[in-house]
């Protein structure tokens, strides 16, 4: 896997557990549209953390996507 697909996998995988609840939905919009804005950083947090905690099998999958992207190339 070249680096960069697993942060493509990442995004989508994110984008698809928040699908349906616009709260999230909104949080990860505000911060595609403007990145550096630190309020829409730390909404997308709160949100990101709540799934991560509530949902192991999300944690996994982030999980094993941020340690892809964080290989080595070699």
């Amino acid at each position: 896997m070249r680096k960069g697909d697993s942060s493509s996998q990442l995004l989508d995988l994110v984008r698809i557990r928040f699908r349906g609840d616009a709260d999230a939905e909104d949080a990860l919009t505000r911060v595609e549209s403007n990145p550096a804005n630190a309020g829409a950083l730390t909404a997308l947090e709160r949100v990101l953390v709540l799934r991560l905690v509530h949902d192991q099998v999300f944690f996994a999958n982030v999980t094993r996507l941020v340690e892809q992207e964080l290989e080595p190339l070699g």
